[in-house]
């Protein structure tokens, strides 16, 4: 029995001077880094003499609103604002953070509702959050927002997406088309009954959804009725598996609306929407 499970890298982008200045977040070393950046900042912002160069150390900036981004900015910020009390000359409002994502909404894993209130947490806090926003350019430091919004830092954390480990490609594992091994749901690897693999660099099927790949079962997301709805970000249809009181099966679709706003970069007319959803069901 072999279990496949190298994990994934740090996939870039062709933005100019991310190579350069972009700082991974995937793995511990590349932790350590960072926090010894953030820190190594601190000092230098607290004995230079040029507001400019004062300003751009004290600016922080991660690209990627998802679980890794999220966390890594909520955790350096705690830090760094608990590392204040040792400057005398610098205070915690005198830090900028900055969360740039290019959906409109982030950490999409947890739900929309969720991913509201994690923004509205971040922005309480004073972080900037941009959504439905992409990176330029970030050249010598000089952040370039496809809104037009430009500034200087020295720390850009960039956690915008993975990629395969680069392992796989000396392997003749089935992998899909994004470089992935190719996975049952049992993380068993296809047309090998003795191999599996998990993690950032499987491709395992999602039950819960429509999947294209050939011999790929469906399964509901929820054995809905007319009892309980569980409003989506899109309409859909999905099949229950038998109503509890006729016995044949009823078709439910879903249909949902809400509030998809990009959070503006000033928290002070910022607000979270509610979602209604509601179902029609007939018997099919």
């Amino acid at each position: 029995m072999l279990v496949v499970a190298p994990g994934s890298v740090a996939r870039t982008l062709p933005v100019p001077g991310l190579a350069e200045r972009g700082i991974a977040f995937k793995s511990v070393g590349e932790a350590i880094f960072l926090r010894n950046h953030v820190l190594s900042q601190l000092d230098g912002a607290a004995t230079t003499v040029d507001p400019e160069l004062r300003r751009r150390m004290l600016t922080f900036l991660v690209v990627g609103g998802g679980y890794a981004g999220v966390e890594a900015l909520a955790e350096l910020q705690d830090m760094a604002r608990y590392a204040t009390r040792y400057y005398e000359n610098i205070a915690p409002d005198d830090m900028r953070w900055v969360l740039v994502e290019a959906a409109g909404r982030i950490m999409p894993e947890v739900g929309p509702r969720m991913g509201r209130y994690t923004v509205q947490r971040l922005m309480e806090a004073g972080i900037e959050v941009f959504l439905d926003t992409r990176v330029k350019s970030m050249e010598g430091g000089h952040v370039v927002l496809d809104d037009g919004t430009e500034f200087d830092t020295e720390t850009i954390v960039w956690t915008a997406g993975v990629k395969p480990s680069p392992m796989l490609e000396n392997t003749d594992l089935p992998r899909d088309a994004r470089g992935r091994v190719d996975c049952t749901a049992e993380l068993q690897v296809v047309g090998m009954p003795d191999v599996f693999s998990a993690g950032d660099c499987a491709s395992v099927p999602d039950l819960s959804k429509d999947d294209p790949r050939p011999g790929r079962a469906r399964r509901p997301s929820t054995p809905c009725g007319r009892r309980r709805c569980w409003p989506t970000t899109s309409s859909r249809t999905c099949v229950a598996s038998r109503s509890r009181s006729t016995g044949t099966a009823t078709r439910v679709r879903w249909r949902a609306s809400g509030c998809t706003r990009a959070w503006p970069r000033s928290t002070a007319s910022s607000s979270a929407g509610r979602w209604r959803g509601s179902c029609t069901a007939r018997t099919t």
